[in-house]
């Protein structure tokens, strides 16, 4: 098979794998569900069930039995980071490893949280927290912060709410990802954090045309100088 033939024969094989529109953006975030346990991030929080701790558990009153008992986000039967808030501001919940990005992208940032506090007992009567979690969303690049945006998780316990928001990487090529809880209060300010996406925009099929046509071009110019050669 001769030059021409053969990157033909590829450009149809790389056509044929190429991804679709409709086709699931990437998660750059490593282990943003938590399946894969105490992996690929960093946190001011110990592991502890005490002020200042946080586990991956399936149920956060596992955890603690204040909590109420309630399943994660991605599958309803998985793991998910479960806090006991802190009374020391400005510490780091939790933190990404360094991300790769490509300049002047836009990617989607999105998260899942909720209240986690309490079961109704003599020390919490009612349900409802007076004081949920005041979730922080930054981006990291050197000693430069990016604030995302903020949320609230919800007055009662268990319920997921989402927060998304696009950034624009402009000249960045390497970020992390920090959350931080800025409510220092102990009573009732316990929450749960789950499915962390960073987004890697899916290329429109355009670029895919414009990426084989020139390959193929490529191919005819390797045959055209070969002919000419012979």
């Amino acid at each position: 098979m001769n030059t021409y033939k053969t990157i033909v024969a590829f450009s149809l094989l790389t056509l044929y794998a190429l991804p679709v529109t409709g086709a699931v953006p990437i998660n750059l975030v490593k282990n943003g569900s938590f399946e894969l346990g105490n992996i690929g991030f960093t946190s001011d929080y110990v592991p502890s069930i005490y002020d200042g701790g946080y586990v991956i558990t399936t149920d956060p009153s596992i955890f603690n039995g204040n909590f109420d008992s309630v399943a994660d986000h991605t599958t309803g039967a998985g793991n998910m980071f479960s806090v006991n808030g802190h009374a020391t501001a400005e510490k780091t919940v939790w933190e990404s490893q360094n991300i790769h990005v490509l300049a002047n992208t836009t990617y989607t940032f999105e998260v899942w949280a909720m209240n986690v506090c309490c079961k109704p007992s003599a020390a919490f009567p009612d349900p409802a927290s007076t004081n949920p979690a005041s979730l922080r969303f930054d981006i990291v690049i050197g000693s430069e912060i990016t604030t995302l945006g903020n949320m609230d998780t919800n007055l009662n316990a268990g319920i997921w709410d989402s927060f998304s928001t696009n950034w624009l990487s402009g000249t960045s090529t390497d970020i992390t990802l920090r959350i931080t809880d800025t409510n220092t209060e102990i009573f009732g300010n316990d929450f749960a954090i789950d499915d962390i996406r960073f987004l890697a925009p899916v290329p429109e099929p355009e670029t895919y045309a414009m990426f084989l046509l020139g390959l193929g071009l490529l191919g005819f110019m390797s045959a055209y100088r070969k002919g000419k050669v012979n």
